[in-house]
């Protein structure tokens, strides 16, 4: 299943019970909050996936961070040990992506969290082969 919008493409695999939230562009916390409740109003998925590579978050602040962690908060509310990777492009967004983590578990989040630079080490924590090869 797909679900196209600019700046977010969401892949989900249930059978792997995980969501990849491809993004691109300049992205603001309204498209990650909006991602967020599109996908998890519906899915109880225990794996996310957000890939920032292509992205500019120069927007996002401080605010932000704390609004998307409250979001994600309440959406894992029906997740079963929910864990979620943050796939970074640079130093700059890995940085960026730890703040979050920092915010996220200040909120009380469930979600444990880590942050990667690329793809294939993000499957691997989670420990699922990648099911979105195309």
């Amino acid at each position: 299943m797909r679900l196209d919008r600019p700046h977010v493409e969401v892949r989900h695999d249930p059978q792997a019970d995980v969501v990849m939230f491809r993004m691109w562009g300049r992205v603001t916390a309204d498209d990650i909050i909006r991602a967020i409740e599109d996908h998890f109003r519906d899915h109880r998925t225990r794996f996310a996936i957000w890939d920032f590579r292509r992205v500019d978050l120069n927007g996002i602040g401080a605010a932000d961070l704390v609004r998307i962690a409250g979001r994600s908060r309440d959406a894992s509310e029906t997740r079963e040990a929910p864990r979620t990777a943050l796939v970074m492009r640079d130093e700059a967004n890995f940085l960026l992506g730890r703040l979050y983590g920092a915010v996220a578990e200040s909120a009380l989040s469930p979600i444990e969290h880590r942050i990667f630079f690329h793809l294939p080490g993000a499957f691997e924590w989670l420990g699922i082969e990648n099911p979105f090869r195309d």
